[in-house]
C-alpha cells in the first residue's frame, strides 16, 4: 500500500513538474487544438499575462470545457501563485439572457469582425435563428450550423429563452420563390415593407383580402405575401430532399452572379450555393466547401472516376486542399458558382467539359439520406437551435 501511494505521489509531482516547465503558450496551443481546432465554430481566444505575484487570464471563449481545463492547468503550472481569472464566457452576462435571436431583415451580413470595413465571412436570411454571445455594438452571433461572426444589430430580433421558444411555436410559413417583396397591403401595386428571399421565415398572421396572406417580421413590421409563394413551416422542416428536387433548386439558380460568403438567392458563393439548396429541401448544411467535404459519406474520388457519383452529391475541387465544390447533377455534369452560377462537365464529350476542373476534383461527399446520424448534416426539424430551447 505505502508503494502504491508513493508510485501515485510521484506522478502527481512529474505531472506538476512537467506543467510548470511546459510553456504557456504551448499548452494554450493544446487545449486549443483538443476543444477549437475549426475557430470557424469555436472561439477559443485567450491570452496570460505573468506578473512577479500574480498571473492574469483574458479573453474570451464559447467552450466551457476548454475555459475549466485552461484555469486547472495554469493552476498547477503556477503552483502557489495567485492565478485571476478574467477570461469572458460566451454568452457574455451583459446580454443579461437575451441569448437567442431570430434575423429580422432580407438578409445579414456576418463579418469578421464589428464594422462594415470587416471581412464578410456568410449571410444570414430573414426569420433565421441565432445565439447571441456577445454586444460591442454589435452582436456576435452563432449559426444553426454553428459558424461564428459578428452582426448588425439592426437585422437581429434579441430574445430571451421564453420569448424564443414562443416564436419556436408559433404558426410560420417560409418564402419559397427565388426573391420578392413583402406588400404593406395584399395588392401587388401597393407599396413595399422589405424585399425577401427563398427560405426566409416570417409569422403567418392569417389569411387577407384574396390570394393574400398576412405576416409579421420578427420585430413587428407587418405586410402581406401571396399565398401560393409560401409553405407551412410545420411542413416544410419535415422536407427531406431528394436529388432531383436539389438539383431543380440549383438549377433554378442558374445565372447568379457569384459573391463572396454569400448564401442568399440574390448572390452565392460556392458553399453558400450547396448550402442553399439544400436548406431549401429541408437540411442544414456546415457553411463552407472545407467543411461540408467532412460531412457525409465520402465517395473516393482520388482516381478521378466520376462515375462513382450519383445525382445530389456534392464535389469538391482543390489541390492540397478543398477550395471549391459544387452539386453534381449526372451524366459528368456539375452546378457550381464560380463567377456565375452555371454548369460544367467531367465528361470530355459534353460542351460543357472542363479539364481544368477534373483535374482538381478531390472529394465528394453523398449529403442525401445522411441527415441527424452524426456526420455533420441536420434536417431542420431535428436541428436543435430551430427547436425549443
Amino acid at each position: 500500500m505505502i508503494k502504491k501511494i508513493t508510485t501515485l505521489f510521484l506522478a502527481l509531482v512529474a505531472t506538476c513538474g512537467m506543467l510548470a516547465a511546459q510553456p504557456t503558450g504551448d499548452i494554450l496551443k493544446e487545449i486549443k487544438a483538443k476543444y477549437a481546432p475549426d475557430k470557424r465554430t469555436v472561439l477559443y481566444d485567450i491570452q496570460v499575462d505573468e506578473y512577479p505575484s500574480v498571473t492574469v487570464v483574458t479573453g474570451r471563449t464559447t467552450s466551457k470545457e476548454a475555459l475549466d481545463e485552461t484555469i486547472e492547468k495554469l493552476n498547477a503550472k503556477f503552483e502557489g501563485k495567485q492565478l485571476v481569472n478574467d477570461v469572458r464566457l460566451l454568452p457574455d452576462a451583459k446580454m443579461k439572457g437575451e441569448v437567442y435571436g431570430v434575423i429580422d431583415i432580407a438578409v445579414a451580413t456576418v463579418r469578421r469582425e464589428g464594422n462594415y470595413s470587416s471581412e464578410q465571412l456568410t449571410q444570414l436570411l430573414m426569420g433565421m435563428p441565432v445565439r447571441v454571445l456577445d454586444d460591442n455594438g454589435w452582436f456576435y452571433v452563432q449559426t444553426p450550423e454553428g459558424y461564428l461572426g459578428w452582426v448588425a444589430k439592426r437585422g437581429v430580433k434579441t430574445m430571451t429563452r421564453e420569448e424564443y421558444n414562443a416564436w419556436v411555436e408559433a404558426d410560420k410559413v417560409v418564402y419559397m420563390p427565388t426573391t420578392g417583396w413583402i406588400f404593406e397591403e395584399p395588392d401587388l401595386k401597393s407599396a413595399h415593407v422589405t424585399d425577401i428571399t427563398a427560405g426566409s421565415i416570417v409569422l403567418n398572421k392569417g389569411k387577407a383580402k384574396g390570394k393574400f396572406i398576412a405576416v409579421e417580421l420578427p420585430k413587428g413590421r407587418t405586410g402581406y405575401l401571396l399565398r401560393s409563394d409560401v409553405v407551412d413551416f410545420e411542413v416544410w422542416k419535415k422536407r427531406r430532399p431528394t436529388a432531383d428536387a436539389v438539383i431543380a433548386e440549383a438549377k433554378n439558380l442558374l445565372g447568379t452572379s457569384y459573391l463572396w460568403a454569400g448564401t442568399s438567392t440574390k448572390m452565392l458563393d460556392c458553399s453558400g450555393m450547396a448550402k442553399t439548396v439544400y436548406l431549401l429541401n429541408g437540411l442544414v448544411l456546415a457553411r463552407d466547401a472545407s467543411q461540408q467535404c467532412l460531412t457525409g459519406d465520402n465517395i473516393d474520388v482520388s482516381d478521378k472516376d466520376w462515375t462513382k457519383l450519383k445525382k445530389g452529391d456534392l464535389v469538391f475541387f482543390g489541390s492540397k486542399r478543398v477550395t471549391h465544390v459544387g452539386v453534381y447533377i449526372g451524366e459528368g455534369k456539375f452546378i457550381h458558382d464560380a463567377g456565375l452560377l452555371h454548369i460544367s462537365s467531367f465528361n470530355p464529350e459534353h460542351e460543357e467539359y472542363s479539364k481544368h476542373w477534373l483535374n482538381q476534383l478531390i472529394r465528394a461527399t453523398r449529403i442525401i439520406g445522411t441527415e441527424d446520424s452524426d456526420k455533420g448534416v441536420w434536417s431542420v426539424e431535428n436541428c436543435p437551435l430551430y427547436n425549443k430551447q
